[in-house]
């Protein structure tokens, strides 16, 4: 009997994009096989494999392997039985597509010495355009390993599937940033604005998915290569229109700033204003009356087809900045601010004179403390957290660095290039929003400071967190002196037991006496623990050299995952210089945070060490 070289498709999917934008996530479900074939070959492996390699009759088992990944031990089945390389699923799945998608790079060279390197899969999809779409989906320290060995074997980066879906436009579509450069890295210069141009059977390119999934990122990055943002799909959609579809105000702006027409009307009549208003998203309604105003352009107007032509202001001026946005930034540190002013006033007018009476030391303390703490914030406020300075205009050092690493080889994640300062970040350089810059040694925005706390800052910030709560509690201190005083001081042991009773009984005479100073106690009872909250996290993260952005975006971040040989990851800082001691006299003294540390695996310190060499900041 001869070997059955076509499965029935074991292996599951749900890749090509739809026909609509709307709801058109594209991506990939994976079938575990709960008690089905997927759970024998984990528990019975070598039972099915002579079982396989005895009769020869199916391939199912070589897919499923491939499906979960076990591409070691498919290489080896594959030694004795070479003729099987040629199978392929009922859609045209090959084995060379799977290793493509899960990124074993080894399999993958191994493949191509059977396998043509553009073998047309489910609609006439190549591995290059697989490995694009699948980019990094599992955590991996060597992501796009695959990419790299079918563009080195000569893959095609312009091939088209039956949507007339590039390689590109695939990493576009599953906001896969390192694989859309890794392919524009692949192509000769007079070959970049080709492939940017490229579009789907739709007339959509790549800036009209880029702007659906609200991806400013790609967008940024097609628009410095050349795509037109002015591009219509056979619709006469714009990009604008596939933003207010996909419902992402946020890329709005981006879009308007560069010539996109908010009044064209489409295929069907509708504006964007028109496409907002019928899907009903509030905040995509409210950004284009935020944005359009200033244009002179009235969205309720605007959103009647076929209005007449609206008149623009002939000088557009600056937007302000968002009142959100600056609340955001500075409303905590006016409220800190308030606090420190009336706590002064009231103690000007109601304690001064009494603590320096019974507590002259105390007095002493808030006073100094109150100083420090202002002198500090005066200091974070104004001062340089870290921020470098972005790239001169027109040029863009950081992307030539990034795309050199590419074609060497040295796949790093899109994330370590900044594409508003255009700067090649190394490990601990992070692009904060609010303060528009890149932050060394960033930890998080202060919304008390309204700045970034950053390599130059962090120290500084640790001390007025520290001084904060102690001049806090020496003001609680001068309160309880002051407001008690009539209660007197206990002169033996029952009058010490007594002495709550009786403070709790003066408690409302004391109120009413000092109902200023009952005020602001209240005030800094309640902010007091907060700021002790925020110390403690801030002691535990310098004890373990983490920073706040990296705890709580740690997902994102690939340096802090390990992997066994089973393949579970687990969390660890590849800053840690090895213990508590050694971390809290890294950040104190010696400024050494952004170096790797001692047990930092052998992958990551090569990462960090191309990003140094390629001069990343």
């Amino acid at each position: 009997m001869e070997p059955a070289l076509k499965t029935s498709g074991k292996a599951t999917r749900c890749f090509e994009p739809s026909d609509s934008f709307r709801g058109a996530r594209a991506g990939w479900a994976f079938k575990l096989g709960d008690r089905g074939l997927g759970y024998y070959l984990d528990n019975c492996e070598e039972k099915l494999e002579s079982i396989f390699q005895s009769t020869k009759l199916d391939t199912a088992l070589l897919f499923e392997m491939a499906e979960r990944g076990k591409f070691q031990r498919l290489g080896k089945m594959l030694e004795d039985l070479p003729h099987f390389w040629q199978a392929s699923e009922a859609d045209g799945t090959s084995l060379l597509h799977w290793a493509a998608m899960r990124d074993d790079a080894s399999f993958v060279a191994l493949a191509l010495k059977n396998l043509a390197v553009d073998l047309p899969g489910p609609q006439q999809q190549t591995p290059l355009m697989w490995a694009t779409a699948a980019g990094s989906l599992a955590s991996r320290m060597d992501p796009l390993a695959a990419a790299h060995v079918l563009i080195a074997s000569g893959a095609d980066i312009h091939a088209r599937d039956e949507q007339g879906a590039t390689p590109l436009l695939h990493a576009v579509q599953h906001e896969q940033r390192t694989a859309m450069l890794r392919v524009l890295a692949a192509a000769k210069e007079e070959e970049v604005k080709k492939l940017v141009a490229a579009t789907d059977v739709k007339g959509r390119n790549a800036a009209h998915w880029a702007a659906f999934l609200g991806d400013t990122s790609s967008l940024k990055l097609l628009s410095h290569f050349g795509t037109n943002l002015l591009h219509l799909d056979e619709r006469r959609n714009t990009a604008l229109h596939q933003a207010v579809l996909g419902q992402q105000p946020d890329i709005l702006e981006y879009l308007m700033d560069r010539g996109v027409d908010p009044e064209l009307h489409n295929a069907d009549g509708a504006s964007c204003v028109d496409l907002a208003r019928d899907g009903g998203h509030k905040a995509t309604i409210s950004a284009l009356e935020r944005l359009l105003k200033p244009k002179g352009i009235d969205v309720h107007e605007l959103a009647e087809t076929g209005a007449a032509a609206f008149k623009r202001a002939e000088k557009l001026g600056v937007n302000a900045k968002d009142p959100v946005q600056l609340l955001k930034q500075y409303g905590a540190g006016l409220f800190w601010l308030s606090c420190v002013s009336i706590t002064v006033l009231e103690y000007l007018l109601d304690s001064r004179d009494v603590a320096y009476e019974l507590a002259p030391q105390l007095a002493l303390g808030f006073e100094l403390g109150t100083l420090g703490c202002l002198l500090l914030w005066l200091f974070i406020a104004t001062g340089n957290p870290g921020k470098l300075e972005p790239a001169p205009a027109g040029r863009t050092p950081g992307l030539e660095a990034y795309l050199g690493l590419l074609r060497s080889g040295q796949v790093v994640e899109a994330s370590r290039l900044c594409t508003t300062t255009w700067l090649l970040k190394d490990l601990r350089t992070k692009y904060d929003t609010m303060s528009g810059g890149c932050i060394q040694e960033f930890d998080h925005f202060c919304n008390f400071t309204g700045c970034a706390i950053g390599r130059f800052n962090h120290r500084q910030f640790i001390l007025l967190n520290s001084l904060e709560p102690l001049t806090q509690l020496s003001y609680l201190g001068i309160c309880v002196l002051v407001a008690y005083r009539p209660v007197g001081m206990p002169q033996d042991f029952s009058e010490l037991l007594w002495l709550p009773v009786n403070m709790a009984m003066h408690m409302p005479t004391a109120a009413l006496q000092y109902p200023f100073m009952a005020l602001v106690s209240i005030l800094n009872v309640v902010t007091t623990p907060a700021v002790l909250y925020l110390l403690l996290s801030q002691i535990m993260m310098i004890s373990i050299n983490w920073t706040v952005n990296e705890h709580i975006n740690m997902e994102r971040y690939s340096h802090f995952w390990v992997f066994d040989s089973f393949g579970n990851r687990s969390a660890a800082s590849p800053f840690n210089k090895g213990s508590t001691w050694a971390n809290w006299m890294d950040f104190c003294v010696h400024r050494r945070r952004r170096e790797l540390g001692p047990g930092c695996p052998a992958k990551i310190r090569d990462l960090a060490l191309a990003l140094r060499k390629a001069g990343a900041q």
